[in-house]
Parts: structure tokens; sequence; C-alpha cells
């Protein structure tokens, strides 16, 4: 699904449809199956790399920290959930995820590029 651009808050939506088949759920847990909240956070690291005033496709811009995330409710099969980006300066991101029966996550993700590795000479 395309992300909707609200202008007056620089804030980035995308709706997201998480069908019973999502191989996510394989395992995690067969009786009770949940989404996992790693699944949650590169949701929101897509949608940062999608914002216009970023517009990210280079891979080496990646997530550098996250602070105070919260998983609030769970996400199971047949969710549909708002996910929310709004920027905060600094390459700093506020997330918010929903369900239209409440908040799922919240949390601010800070993004950067990473360094080239480097192989440095081992002593012999």
């Amino acid at each position: 699904m395309m992300p909707n651009p609200l202008p007056d808050t620089g804030t980035l939506t995308e709706i997201v449809h998480i069908p019973a088949t999502s191989p996510w759920f394989s395992g995690h847990f067969p009786d009770q199956p949940v989404f996992p909240g790693v699944a949650q956070l590169a949701w929101v690291a897509d949608l940062v790399r999608k914002h216009p005033d970023l517009n990210q496709t280079d891979p080496s811009f990646r997530v550098a920290e996250l602070r105070r995330v919260r998983f609030k409710r769970k996400i199971v099969p047949d969710d549909q959930v708002t996910v929310a980006v709004t920027p905060a300066g600094n390459q700093t991101w506020l997330f918010r995820l929903e369900k239209p029966d409440g908040l799922v996550a919240t949390g601010t993700m800070v993004m950067d590029r990473a360094e080239p590795a480097v192989c440095k000479d081992i002593p012999k």
C-alpha cells in the first residue's frame, strides 16, 4: 500500500493488513499466533525510508537506535494496523502503530548511515 503523507505535521502513515497466512506467524506461536515486535519495527524503518523529506533507498541508511519502545497490544492474524512516523529532527522519528481498537506500539527511532565495514590487519 502507498504511504499517505499528512503535510501539516510531516507525519507519514501507511495501513497494513496482516493476513493469517503471513509467514511471520509460523511458529510464533502455534496455538496463539502473534505478530513479532521486530517485524513491527521493520515496518517503521521501511516507512521512514519512504518519507518524502528523506526518500532513502540507500541500504547503508539503517536504524541506529531505538528509544522508549512500548508494545501495548498484540497484532494477530487478519488485523489491520496503521503505522505512522513523524520527523522529530536530527534523523529522529516518532512512531505509532494503531489498530481500530487501540494503540499497538509507540517509540522513537533514530536513523543513520552505517559506516562501511573495515577489515583491519590481524597481527601475526
